[in-house]
């Protein structure tokens, strides 16, 4: 054996366990005890049986003597302590020990060693037996050690041979730690009546040791730990501590090769089970020698540890050393089994608050081909957003299994279930790509599911380690969702005939780093002659961050641009602010065509809140072929005529509304008023069901809510309509506005108007009318029509005059030879006259009046 001099002392080393080497050689000088033992043993006692003995005594069994050669013989030991050290304990160092055979692990033929420590405990304190060349220790539990030696056959072949220190436990640093006056219940709290039962109530950092660790474990054992913790899911620190549970039957390497730390235990072992109950789930068995490469993780706040060891064995194992205490990385839903279960449903009428819609990857341990499967569910008309607040991918440290390849995978679908067909992602232990800070993945619908599956099951966690918060968001959209995009929405008559629309409702399109761009299309195509009218009610484009709104498509702000059925934009919104209580305010499109689009641009900006939307609107699918043709064109003279008659186009289409409402566009001429009046009109009598109305646009596209005049009631129509002045129509149209809120009923109308020339506004304009657009001025009126439309059965002039354009002087059979405009100006001249001499007349008889005396 090999020897250190230090300072004058010899130290044998090594000694089987560093740390035993620390305690028996502390600061590496040998202990004066065992300095001194041999030189204070007496020869003739040093091979005596059955006696008291002092510490630090050599002692071996006796010589072979012929009178006890080949007979059984039995040497019992005590261990003499001052009262006064009652609280020590006893290093027994055996320099030699050959004794007995084991046979099968599990009993000792021919002879054994027996160690009793205490006073009391169980009667059969188990057999070493076998040959061990290199020193071994035992250090006891307490200051009462009792060594019995039994050879059936009594030989020179059979000896033991050992000496003892006695010390203050506390100072024995590998089994108490560092100032251990401080930490009284470490090894926890011995249960009454039992040898080596254990208890902790409130594990923080207890040290779960084998029986006279760090020396060698004694037979026969059966040691309950009972663990507890108060502050979350108890961990073992046992990664990297080496542990000898069994790792050896005999010191020959050759014949009895190490066993590895294995879990395949029949002799000693330590079980480990996830409660305070041998029924609970067993954790794993662990036995061998070596140092264990992971932790282990109970699900809950108690374990209990088993360590048992065979009835006979070598004296060569020195057990295991183990720290537990409470872990709490992170607890939630799916971070721990609950009821052997680490499935969660999460559903939108829990009312979950936001911080706490989250689940974990599991942090303790679990069983091979375990599943953790997290549904969630979110009300109609919304979608799931999980967000990937922390992510680590790593190879399964820690696997009950051994097995190669994919063997833990997270999978995330689309659906309530795993369908295949509607996967977002999969990830893997052995390959996946680090995943961003912050990913998220976002459902179509209102259901996800996520998945995490092991084959190989974990001590310690999984070796996808994440943490992830979901939210729900508003996906209503009032239209069809047009697939593959964002945002974008399909509006169509078959669908719906009125309705609502709006900037997304979804705030989570605004929390991208790009431009957002919303497209919204009305079409207005089931029917022939069909149009949409769209309403904004509320706009709300007041951004502080946003550049000025002057040149509403070239500026970089947020904006709403609408195109008609060509593609051609007819109105762009910007920089305003409209509240929907302020009806007059609302901005109004009128499409021309069948079909309209609305397009919104969001600007990137900073982060913003869009608690509110940016714009809510309705829109109405009107007109039909009962209304005919949208647009009446611009011409001297027409008609618009309701009900519209084509009954082949009609007959082609099942269109039976429940209520008409049509518009037409009269378009006309630059610098050319209107005169309208009804050749007949027969309209329910209440003004509630059915009325016409003509309005006056600013704009081209523009609908407004006002009217210019309004006809409803029954009886007959009024004699003509006012005049609208070249000077209102600045959009260069009128707009004709019929409802029925009872399609059943029988309404019919003619409306015919006339486009003029007024002389005075021409005048006063500059622009003169050429004699061919004014060849004819209308009696009693500064207007003018063309000569086409002077007896042509139509009363045009806006005026009933007697020199009306249809009066039977004018319209005798050779009007081609009549001057129209000469008669027209002689005729109005002759009335100017007239009027003149009246006038003068009057002034006269007021002047003579004034001068009569009577």
């Amino acid at each position: 054996m090999m020897a250190v001099r230090l300072s004058g002392a010899v130290c044998p080393t090594p000694f089987p366990d560093r740390r035993l080497s620390d305690a028996v050689c502390p600061n590496g000088r040998l202990s004066e005890n065992f300095r001194t033992s041999t030189n204070r043993t007496n020869d003739a006692e040093k091979g005596t049986c059955n006696r008291t003995i002092q510490i630090s005594e050599e002692v071996s069994t006796p010589e072979v003597t012929s009178a006890n050669r080949g007979r059984s013989l039995t040497c019992w030991y005590r261990f003499h302590m001052d009262p006064q050290q009652s609280d020590w304990i006893i290093t027994i160092r055996f320099h030699k020990f050959k004794v007995g055979r084991l046979v099968n692990a599990t009993t000792c033929e021919g002879g054994h060693v027996q160690i009793r420590d205490g006073t009391k405990g169980s009667d059969s304190p188990g057999y070493f037996c076998g040959e061990v060349d290199r020193p071994q220790v035992y250090i006891s539990e307490t200051s009462h050690v009792t060594v019995k030696f039994h050879v059936r056959l009594f030989s020179d072949k059979t000896y033991i041979s050992f000496n003892s220190r006695a010390e203050q436990r506390f100072e024995l640093y590998p089994r108490y730690g560092q100032n251990p006056q401080l930490y009284l219940d470490r090894r926890g709290k011995l249960i009454p009546g039992t040898v080596c039962d254990r208890q902790f109530p409130d594990c923080q950092n207890c040290f779960l040791q084998s029986p006279n660790y760090p020396g060698v474990y004694p037979r026969n054992l059966r040691c309950k730990y009972y663990v507890s913790s108060n502050k979350g899911s108890l961990k073992l620190l046992v990664q990297n501590q080496e542990i000898n549970v069994d790792g050896q039957r005999c010191e020959d390497v050759i014949l009895c090769p190490n066993r590895p730390v294995t879990t395949q235990c029949p002799y000693d072992y330590i079980n480990v089970y996830d409660g305070l109950s041998e029924r609970s789930p067993l954790i794993g068995s662990f036995c061998g020698r070596g140092k264990l490469p992971y932790a282990i993780t109970g699900s809950g706040r108690h374990l209990l540890l088993v360590f048992v060891s065979s009835p006979a064995g070598p004296f060569l194992n020195t057990g295991f050393h183990f720290t537990a205490g409470p872990f709490a990385k992170w607890a939630g839903h799916g971070a721990t089994k609950v009821n052997d279960s680490c499935d969660a449903i999460f559903h939108r009428d829990s009312n979950i608050p936001p911080e706490q819609r989250r689940f974990y990857s599991l942090t303790t341990w679990y069983q091979p081909r375990t599943t953790c499967s997290f549904t969630m569910w979110a009300w109609h008309n919304e979608i799931i957003r999980i967000d990937f607040r922390s992510f680590r991918v790593r190879r399964p440290d820690s696997a009950i299994l051994d097995d190669k390849g994919c063997v833990e995978t997270l999978t995330i679908y689309d659906a309530p279930y795993a369908d295949e067909s509607r996967l977002l992602a999969m990830f893997c232990d052995s390959w996946s790509p680090p995943l961003p800070s912050n990913q998220d993945f976002i459902s179509s619908g209102n259901a996800m599911f996520v998945q995490f599956h092991s084959e190989v099951g974990s001590y310690a966690g999984s070796s996808l380690e994440y943490w992830v918060q979901f939210d729900y968001f508003n996906a209503f959209t009032h239209g069809i969702p047009v697939p593959n995009t964002e945002c974008d929405e399909v509006f169509s008559s078959p669908s719906s005939l009125d309705g609502a629309f709006s900037s997304p409702l979804n705030s989570l399109l605004f929390t991208r780093k790009s431009e957002l761009e919303c497209s919204y299309s009305f079409l207005a195509d089931s029917v022939p002659y069909e149009q949409v009218l769209v309403s904004f009610d509320s706009i709300n484009f007041t951004s502080t961050t946003q550049s000025t709104c002057s040149r509403c498509l070239d500026d970089p702000v947020d904006k709403i641009i609408i195109r008609d059925a060509d593609g051609r934009e007819v109105e762009c919104i910007c920089g305003i602010k409209i509240r929907s209580e302020h009806a007059t305010g609302r901005v109004r499109i009128l499409s021309t065509g069948p079909s309209l689009q609305v397009k919104l641009h969001v600007k990137r900006e900073p982060p913003r809140s869009h608690g509110s939307l940016l714009f809510k609107g309705s829109y109405e699918f009107l007109h039909g072929p009962k209304c005919g043709p949208t647009v009446l064109d611009a011409r001297q003279q027409g008609e618009l005529v309701f009900p519209f008659r084509n009954d082949a186009l009609i007959d082609n289409f099942d269109y039976e509304p429940s209520r008409v409402h049509c518009i037409w566009s009269l378009l006309v001429h630059p610098s050319r008023s209107v005169f309208l009046r009804f050749e007949s009109v027969y309209l329910s009598d209440d003004c509630g069901i059915e009325r016409i109305e003509v309005k006056i646009p600013s704009e081209r596209h523009q609908y407004v809510d006002g009217n210019f005049v309004m006809v409803c009631g029954g009886g007959s129509p009024p004699d003509e309509l006012p005049v609208i002045a070249a000077s209102s129509l600045r959009a260069g149209r009128a707009l004709v506005e019929f409802r029925s809120e009872d399609a059943s009923h029988a309404a019919s109308f003619r409306l015919v108007w006339t486009e003029f020339i007024q002389m005075e506004q021409a005048a006063r304009t500059g622009e003169m009318p050429s004699s061919d657009d004014c060849s004819f001025v209308c009696g009693g009126s500064n207007a003018c029509i063309p000569h086409e439309l002077v007896c042509n059965g139509v009363r045009n002039c806006p005026s009933a005059s007697t020199t009306s354009d249809e009066d039977s002087y004018l319209c005798q059979k050779d009007k081609d030879h009549i001057n129209y405009l000469a008669i027209g100006l002689g005729a109005s001249g002759g009335g100017v006259l007239a009027t003149c001499l009246i006038l003068i007349f009057q002034k006269c008889c007021r002047k003579h009046a004034d001068t009569d005396p009577g």
